[in-house]
């Protein structure tokens, strides 16, 4: 989470209460559970699935 300085991987808002953690490449397409494939997230877009339009999606 420090490299995301507490805010939503697709968002960039900032994260309150506990982190919810994503995998940025799909499980189903890759999956390893290492650090590198690891986003912390708003609960919303990990519940419904959708990634908000503008997301910015490097990471920081």
């Amino acid at each position: 989470m420090e490299i995301q300085e507490g805010r939503c991987f697709y968002c960039e808002r900032r994260l309150g209460g506990a982190p919810h953690v994503d995998h940025l490449v799909p499980w189903s397409r890759y999956p390893v559970d290492l650090g590198h494939n690891f986003v912390v997230a708003l609960w919303r877009y990990l519940e419904y699935g959708e990634i908000p339009d503008g997301a910015v999606l490097n990471g920081g």
